[in-house]
């Protein structure tokens, strides 16, 4: 795969009809608010299977989050009380050890 590891902050900036964003099988590892937050809800499709996500808590944004893209592929890989659920399933109470 891409070995994209992470992405500048303001890579969407200035994209509004943005649909999709595919990131499978690279090494992005985290969906922050500072790259995602803006076109989050614009968003149809969001790609990022075979990547170790790992829902840390930079990813407690997400837990507020209504409007998640229909098509979704964003599964936690860790810490181990997440594992396995969607990035859409995660609940604030996830998130209640973090600052």
């Amino acid at each position: 795969g891409t070995q994209i590891s992470n992405l500048p902050y303001d890579i969407f900036s200035n994209m509004p009809s943005l649909q999709g964003v595919f990131l499978s099988h690279t090494y992005i590892v985290t969906v922050e608010e500072t790259v995602f937050g803006q076109i989050f809800s614009q968003l149809n499709f969001l790609y990022m299977e075979g990547n170790a996500i790992d829902c840390n808590c930079q990813m407690k944004w997400l837990a507020k989050q209504n409007e998640f893209p229909s098509n979704l592929k964003v599964t936690c890989t860790k810490p181990e009380s997440v594992e396995g659920l969607s990035i859409s399933q995660l609940k604030p109470s996830h998130f209640a050890h973090c600052e």
